[in-house]
């Protein structure tokens, strides 16, 4: 019996830590998001566009570019995605007046869902900065990530798109100097090169205008939703911390019902 009681304790105590909310699988600090919630489907991006959490909205928006009820299946909290267009221009940048998301050079991610229109596809995803650069990005039918290494620089990792009019979540994390690429919460590659310049000046969604290369202004073609910029402690970031269901509490943690038959 003493046995028992201790195990019971001891399941109640793992219990409380595992509802606590932010204990296992919140060590990420989440800075901007944007999940295009306020429109109605078929109806003109809003400009600008409000974000979730964080003081600036996206402004720039194409008059082609669309709310959406096209979602990630189970993948995100959203209802309605932006649908955009091939142009070959900026989609959204951050509020006017030189604000983006943060000058974070280590420990902190960027991620998004993301429904490339075809396998030619070239556009930005989600970038912060404009002379230096940390993002992700879609190349033909690749997911590719952005740094400022001295200069602007794809690194390319053979990560393939779903395919076309498929969601793939996407995220670069910079934990502890290594910069990694994830797709559908698996690493797809890292580097261990150095960020050598803060990210300045805007932050981008869908495409960018101006800067660096044709290739850095490319704009999306398809879905994209649920776009966030966050930070966290150095050696504090797991794959559990990405907005995707795949990277729900792993199943090593009882259910509910499971607690139910430990607590007896």
């Amino acid at each position: 019996m003493k046995k028992h009681g201790g195990t019971k304790i001891l399941a109640v105590m793992m219990l409380a830590v595992c509802w606590s909310g932010t204990s296992l699988y919140a060590a990420v600090t989440n800075l901007f998001e944007y999940l295009f919630e306020e429109g109605i489907a078929g109806q003109t991006i809003s400009n600008p566009s409000p974000a979730t959490i964080g003081p600036y909205d996206l402004t720039g928006a194409n008059s082609t570019h669309t709310y959406s009820t096209n979602v990630p299946s189970g993948g995100t909290v959203s209802t309605l995605s932006a649908a955009i267009g091939a142009e070959r221009s900026h989609f959204m940048v951050t509020a006017p007046g030189g604000n983006f998301w943060g000058s974070a050079m280590d420990n902190f991610g960027i991620e998004c869902w993301v429904q490339p229109a075809s396998t030619t596809n070239f556009g930005l995803l989600a970038v912060n900065g404009y002379n230096y650069m940390a993002g992700i990005y879609v190349a033909s039918n690749e997911y590719q990530m952005i740094l400022y290494t001295g200069a602007n620089t794809l690194y390319d990792f053979n990560a393939t798109i779903s395919g076309p009019g498929l969601w793939d979540h996407v995220a670069m994390v910079v934990d502890n100097g290594t910069a990694t690429l994830y797709v559908n919460g698996v690493a797809a590659g890292s580097t261990t090169n150095a960020i050598t310049a803060a990210p300045n000046a805007h932050s981008w969604v869908g495409g960018r205008d101006g800067g660096t290369g044709a290739d850095f202004q490319q704009a999306l073609a398809g879905n994209i939703d649920t776009v966030r910029y966050f930070t966290f402690g150095a050696g504090q970031f797991s794959t559990n911390d990405l907005d995707i269901l795949a990277n729900a509490p792993p199943a090593s943690i009882p259910t509910l019902s499971e607690w139910g038959m430990i607590l007896l």
